[in-house]
């Protein structure tokens, strides 16, 4: 791979479609190559030239019986998803096969491709809770149309990202550690994890706000070492307590 990027400079990077694909292109013209990043089950790397003609692949497969990912073949980028609203037939036609008491959350996020943290956000915002289970707190007939009210914010909140640059956020846990030293603070938060923005579940959790999405990314995978530190330092201090607590 390292032979064919040679004095090559990156010139763009995309995703494909709505999937956890990316594309970096290096090079211009027909002396250009592809990586292209496929960041979901166990991951693939996959080498091509300026038609997207697979030189190398990581792991090469077979999907179905015509789409073929080994060299020589054409990496076929339609394959991602796009992004497409979904229409109230189809979310009925969705709700209808669920069972009686499935929680409404859990039917939504394999459907839909918002993701979780986005889902809960907006039927909370529409005032459906996380207890929400069809058949019994959510009526079909009588709720659809304030869920479909829901998804679209959930659209929106979606196309506005694609334009816009967010905002960060680390959502944290407070962990109180016990006073064995007048001269250390007590009290620890914790990164928990991070979002382009504060959702609706996390409104009264501990968090901390950053002028972009990136700079939260960074403080978080930054601060991983010295966080597992500190929990340690806490825990350990925790059972030294407990083992004095004991003993009295």
């Amino acid at each position: 791979m390292r032979k064919h990027l040679k004095n090559k400079r990156l010139e763009y990077l995309k995703q494909l479609g709505t999937d956890r694909i990316i594309d970096l292109q290096f090079g211009s013209g027909e002396a250009a190559y592809h990586i292209i990043l496929e960041l979901y089950d166990r991951g693939n790397i996959i080498l091509t030239d300026y038609e997207y003609v697979i030189s190398n692949i990581l792991r090469p497969h077979t999907e179905g019986d015509k789409v073929k990912f080994v060299v020589r073949e054409k990496y076929p980028q339609d394959r991602a998803r796009e992004s497409t609203a979904v229409t109230k037939e189809t979310m009925l036609e969705i709700l209808n096969k669920a069972k009686t008491g499935d929680p409404l959350k859990k039917v939504l996020v394999p459907n839909l491709e918002y993701g979780p943290p986005l889902i809960e956000h907006v039927l909370l915002k529409h005032g459906f809770t996380n207890a929400a289970k069809i058949g019994k707190t959510f009526s079909i007939t009588e709720d659809i149309d304030r869920l479909m009210e829901a998804l679209q914010e959930a659209e929106n909140i979606l196309q506005t990202a694609r334009k816009e640059h967010s905002k960060g956020y680390i959502i944290q846990k407070k962990e109180d550690r016990p006073v064995t030293d007048t001269n250390k603070e007590t009290e620890f938060y914790s990164n928990q994890e991070f979002h382009p923005m504060l959702f609706e579940q996390h409104a009264s959790s501990p968090h901390k706000e950053y002028t972009t999405f990136n700079e939260a990314i960074d403080e978080f995978f930054s601060s991983l070492e010295s966080q597992k530190i500190e929990l340690k330092a806490v825990q350990q201090e925790r059972e030294a307590m407990k083992k004095l607590e004991n003993v009295r």
